[in-house]
């Protein structure tokens, strides 16, 4: 069963964290096994980022985890919340 981490933080630089993105994220996703990744700003608040990563089972989203992925961004944006969530089977789109 697939499963979603989604992680909202708050950044302090942009530059950075797009450097960060490119560097560090990216590749700890890649390893992890993610199938998805999506970085979205928020429309309301430019300050917020949500990061959404998914993955084809629970293992690669706590090796994810154990690779720092939070502390990794803590050095440019602080993080506000984090939440997992399993695939319902319904239909969607994309």
């Amino acid at each position: 069963m697939s499963v979603a981490l989604t992680l909202i933080v708050r950044v302090k630089d942009w530059q950075a964290l797009a450097r960060l993105n490119d560097t560090q994220v990216l590749a700890q996703a890649q390893r992890s096994g993610v199938s998805r990744y999506r970085v979205y700003r928020n429309a309301h608040d430019a300050s917020q980022v949500l990061f959404i990563f998914e993955l084809p089972s629970h293992a690669g989203l706590e090796w994810l985890r154990s690779e720092g992925l939070n502390e990794c961004l803590s050095a440019v944006a602080s993080a506000s919340d984090e939440w997992e969530w399993e695939a319902l089977g319904c239909r969607t789109i994309g």
